[in-house]
């Protein structure tokens, strides 16, 4: 399975129980395709950055998944054909998490060859400081 999320925007009017009743239908379908909700993170009502529809408000609502890659193209049809979601997005997150593991492994790398020089230096002062007396 891949760590994916989804950020979709729905319409400004809409109520709280309505919203919940979208998060509700998107964590459903995820579930029934053997995923698993990490987490869903409601931001709430912004400005767009653009009109849509000729709003210029809209609901935000992040949801973070496992999910097996086929089954991603469902929760994407889902949310084309709810008409109160304005727009959406699914992205895969095991791609930024290998990076930073990859990242994280060079750090370190970095840190031991670091170290590794500075033990090498300190007998070499310490010999020279014991040769000048």
């Amino acid at each position: 399975m891949s760590v994916y999320e989804t950020l979709f925007i729905v319409l400004p009017s809409l109520t709280d129980e309505e919203v919940d009743g979208i998060v509700e239908k998107i964590t459903s379908t995820i579930e029934n395709l053997e995923g698993k909700i990490r987490k869903i993170d409601k931001w709430g009502k912004r400005v767009l950055a653009y009109p849509i529809k000729k709003l210029n408000e809209g609901i935000y609502v992040l949801i973070e998944f496992d999910l097996e890659k086929t089954n991603v193209s469902e929760v994407d049809r889902k949310l084309r054909l709810d008409e109160k979601v304005l727009r959406h997005i699914i992205v895969n997150l095991d791609h930024d998490i290998k990076l930073k593991a990859r990242e994280e492994k060079k750090r370190a790398k970095r840190m031991k060859k670091v170290n590794n020089e500075e033990e090498l230096e300190q007998p070499k002062e310490e010999a020279t400081v014991e040769k000048g007396e």
